[in-house]
This record gives C-alpha cells, sequence and structure tokens, in this order.
C-alpha cells in the first residue's frame, strides 16, 4: 500500500481525465488537499466518489492573501460539520511569496489551534518561510507533515527534531537539493506524495498519483533499501500521522 500524503486530483488540469486515473489507481491512498472554501467542497465530493480519496480540507496561503478572517471562519464551520469524514487538515501554512504576512499568521495559527482541538493531522505549505513555519508550529502539539519542504538542510533537521515528517514527490529523481536533504533524514520521519499536478518526475509535466512508486524508488536508492522494505517504512510512518489507515 502506498500513501500520496498531498494532491490535487480537482485541479483543472485533470478535467478531462480524472475518472480514468482513479479508476486506475491500485493500492494507493490519496490524501486530497483543498485551497478554499469552493475547492474544499469539490475535494470533499470527489472523496464521496472515490474511495482511494481521503479528504483534507484547508485555506492555501496563495487564497488567504485575498481574503478575510471571515473567510476562514466560514472554512473552519465547514469542517466541524464534517469532521469524521476528514482526515487532516490541507492546505495550510505561510508563503511569503504572497506578502499579507501577519494576516497569513492569524489565519494559518486559527486552522493549528483547530487542528489540535479535534486532534486531526496537518499537511503544512511553507515556500519562502521555513523558519517562521517552524518557530509559529512548536507552540503547538500536533502530527505534521512539511509537504515539499523547501527550507534549509539545517531547518529540515529542526524539523526532525520537532518530531514532524517531510514528505517527497516524484520529483526526488531529479533534484538534487531533495536528494541531498533525504539523505539527512531519518527514514521514520520520511512520507510521499505527489503535489499532483507538479513536482513529477519529469520537469514541467503533469504529475499524478500512480508516480509515487517514482518516489518510493528513489527513497530505496539513497537510503540503500530494497523497494519492498521502504514501502513497509514509509507506510508504516503513514499510519503514525493518518490514524484511519
Amino acid at each position: 500500500m502506498y500513501v500520496d500524503a498531498h494532491a490535487h486530483m480537482t485541479d483543472t488540469s485533470f478535467d478531462k481525465d480524472r475518472d480514468i486515473i482513479l479508476e486506475n489507481i491500485k493500492n494507493i491512498v490519496i490524501m486530497e488537499s483543498g485551497l478554499n472554501y469552493e475547492n474544499n467542497l469539490d475535494v470533499m465530493k470527489l472523496s464521496r466518489e472515490y474511495d482511494c480519496v481521503k479528504p483534507c480540507i484547508g485555506f492555501h496561503p496563495e487564497f488567504v492573501v485575498n481574503s478575510t478572517v471571515d473567510d476562514a471562519d466560514r472554512i473552519i464551520e465547514y469542517i466541524y460539520e464534517n469532521k469524521e469524514e476528514i482526515v487532516g487538515l490541507s492546505e495550510i501554512g505561510l508563503d511569503y511569496k504572497f506578502g499579507f504576512k501577519e494576516k497569513q499568521h492569524v489565519i494559518f495559527k486559527k486552522f493549528l489551534t483547530l487542528a489540535e482541538e479535534i486532534r486531526l493531522p496537518v499537511i503544512v505549505h511553507s515556500r519562502w518561510a521555513a523558519g517562521a513555519v517552524l518557530r509559529v508550529m512548536k507552540n503547538f502539539d500536533l502530527s505534521v507533515d512539511l509537504h515539499a519542504f523547501s527550507g534549509t538542510i539545517e531547518e529540515a533537521k529542526k524539523a526532525v527534531d520537532l518530531g514532524y515528517f517531510l514528505s517527497f514527490g516524484p520529483n526526488l529523481v531529479f533534484n538534487k537539493f531533495r536528494q541531498q536533504m533525504l539523505e539527512t533524514i531519518p527514514l521514520e520521519n520520511i512520507l510521499t506524495e505527489t503535489d499532483s499536478p507538479v513536482l513529477g518526475p519529469k520537469y514541467g509535466e503533469r504529475n499524478i498519483p500512480n508516480n509515487i512508486t517514482l518516489a518510493i524508488k528513489k527513497i530505496s536508492e539513497i537510503k540503500e533499501l530494497t523497494v519492498n522494505d521502504s514501502e513497509k517504512e514509509v507506510y508504516r510512518n503513514s499510519k503514525k500521522i493518518f490514524k484511519f489507515l
């Protein structure tokens, strides 16, 4: 069994063949992440149509910057209403590329507080803000996956010290920095993701959940393990953060 800890199968790039892709999924559980209120509705709908898709509801920092706290509260209310189905809060986090740092921090903390209250894991976006994300989250008692973590190697080590997971995608096959980071991360802190439709094994090409096997293969090479052992270890890690597995 494979676990795709972070994907966006509701993306418009899948509009023509989404059903075909999902109908051909075998032995993969997909943690489908929401971006804003409307997209969260799509995530929930997709999860009810396909058993392999599990809903993770959130508020991406890109959408936070043009929103209000009321918009965040609307999503939080939706999470409360559907908390029995939801398996994680995602996509949430900080991204300093988009500015509005204070607003991002306020809303990020609201979702972390919610996750702590209802005991759900968080899958966190931290582009251009890795240090800030770690400083904020260390004040919360949470299960954390740092998706596509782009901080420094030292920041990755700090994340491990905090007990967090880092998820690696199929872009691991060519991304030297991601390979270097993986080398320094203990196996017990590693998860896999695709972030479909991005982070594919070939730069610029659309990614799909079935490519998760390529991430596992590269993890095996770097960690000098058999593919079977890597599958088992990563799945064991996934069960620690996603309790429903």
